[in-house]
C-alpha cells in the first residue's frame, strides 16, 4: 500500500525556508529548501510504501522546519490495515 501526504505551504511574502520530512519508522528525508519569490503558496509530497508483511500498526508523517525557525507540524496519522 502506498500513502501519499501533502502539505501546502503559504506566504505573504518573500521566504526561503529548509525543511525535512519524518516518519514513525525513522527514514527521514534529506534536508530540502524551499523558497518563495513572492506571497503565494506551493504544495510538497513524500509517500511511503508498506509491504504486505509489515505490521499493521499506525503510522505517521511530520514536517519539521529547520531554519529560519524550528517549528515541528503535526504529524499525519494513517492506519495501515493491510494483513
Amino acid at each position: 500500500m502506498r500513502y501519499t501526504v501533502y502539505a501546502t505551504i503559504t506566504t505573504n511574502g518573500p521566504y526561503d525556508f529548509n525543511y525535512m520530512w519524518m516518519q514513525k519508522d525513522g527514514n527521514e528525508s534529506a534536508v530540502k529548501n524551499l523558497v518563495f519569490d513572492q506571497a503565494g503558496s506551493k504544495t510538497i509530497s513524500r509517500e511511503w510504501m508498506v509491504g504486505r508483511g509489515d505490521s499493521p500498526n499506525d503510522r505517521w508523517m511530520q514536517i519539521i522546519a529547520l531554519w529560519p525557525d524550528y517549528i515541528e507540524f503535526d504529524k499525519a496519522i494513517f492506519k495501515n490495515n493491510c494483513p
